[in-house]
């Protein structure tokens, strides 16, 4: 019979999470996981950037993910494939993570009343 074996899964992607970010120069990295998602926060340059996957927003595509390892797991096979397309030169990384900037110290948003326009007026 087949037994899941947590710790294993968890080792096996936190190497291969590991040997991607050298792949793509990234030195400064942090992620985590619980039961509903995961996070990878990375530096690359001067700017902090984050990605972030949930069971429930895997759900809402028709995607069964059971836990936040599974969504760690897929996100390190995204991070994966984008190395592969940056080591064959159509792209470089600032051009895919320019959109993931994690704004720093905001503390509140701006909202945009139905009554005024994004001016003010």
């Amino acid at each position: 019979m087949f037994k899941w074996v947590p710790f294993k899964e968890q080792k096996h992607i936190e190497k291969k999470l590991l040997k991607i970010m050298k792949r793509l120069k990234i030195k400064e990295f942090d992620f985590n996981w619980d039961r509903a998602g995961c996070t990878i926060v990375f530096t690359y340059g001067e700017y902090d950037y984050k990605m972030e996957h949930s069971v429930q927003k895997a759900k809402r595509k028709g995607i069964i993910l059971n836990h936040g390892l599974d969504c760690l797991s897929e996100l390190t096979s995204s991070l994966e494939m984008l190395s592969e397309i940056i080591d064959r030169g159509n792209y470089d990384l600032e051009t895919w993570i320019r959109g993931m900037r994690e704004p720093a110290g905001i503390t509140e948003l701006n909202v945009i009343r139905s009554d005024q326009t994004a001016y003010g007026e």
